[in-house]
């Protein structure tokens, strides 16, 4: 029962599906506007990725938008000058979010 309730989980990317949040990460002078689309996957550890990354960007000049797949701020990229996709691996494929 238990590897079956997994296998869907994994199949079906619930967590992709739920990652709806977004947040800015600000900078006084920017050198432009970057945007990091992640899917959280099971453990979370795409998302920890996406933050790290986010935060270099913001340390290079960018202002950064962290935003999760399913999140309103993915509607519309137009205006980035970087765009950064990301999410976890299953079974040797992208999530299907991504």
């Amino acid at each position: 029962m238990l590897g079956s309730a997994s296998f869907g989980v994994i199949v079906f990317d619930i967590a992709g599906n739920l990652a709806t949040d977004s947040r800015t990460l600000p900078n006084d002078k920017p050198i432009g506007q970057a945007i990091v689309v992640y899917d959280p996957g099971l453990s979370g550890v795409p998302k920890d990725a996406a933050t790290k990354i986010g935060y270099d960007l913001q340390n290079r000049g960018y202002n950064v938008v962290l935003a999760g797949v399913k999140s309103h701020a993915t509607a519309n990229l137009t205006g980035y000058n970087l765009i950064i996709v990301g999410g976890p691996i299953y079974m040797g494929k992208p999530a299907a979010t991504v």
